[in-house]
């Protein structure tokens, strides 16, 4: 659901990003930020690779953020939707089969 959200939001920031919106574009991408924030606090680093992992992908998510609001660049913000948007597809994809079991 987080990642859901922030993808919503992202996708309302560059939208408006392209509708010369500035001061929508940039509460939508402060909201997907908090929650890319949530998210890399809610890592447990005790468990190796994996948070390490995701916690580079988050920060890189902020350092490209950034560059999109201080550039004005809606593709920017629309490359973190296409990887937040593979990392959603990613866990969806290792929950399945435990749903599949837990039947």
């Amino acid at each position: 659901m987080l990642y859901d959200g922030a993808i919503r939001f992202l996708r309302q920031s560059a939208e408006a990003m392209r509708g010369g919106d500035r001061e929508i574009a940039r509460n939508k991408m402060r909201r997907a930020e908090a929650i890319i924030d949530e998210l890399n606090t809610s890592l447990d680093m005790s468990y190796g690779e994996v948070p390490a992992r995701l916690r580079s992908i988050y920060l890189f998510c902020k350092r490209h953020l950034i560059h999109a609001n201080v550039t004005t660049d809606p593709d920017a913000i629309e490359a973190v939707v296409r990887l937040l948007a593979e990392l959603r597809s990613a866990w969806n994809q290792i929950a399945r089969p435990v749903e599949l079991a837990s039947s």
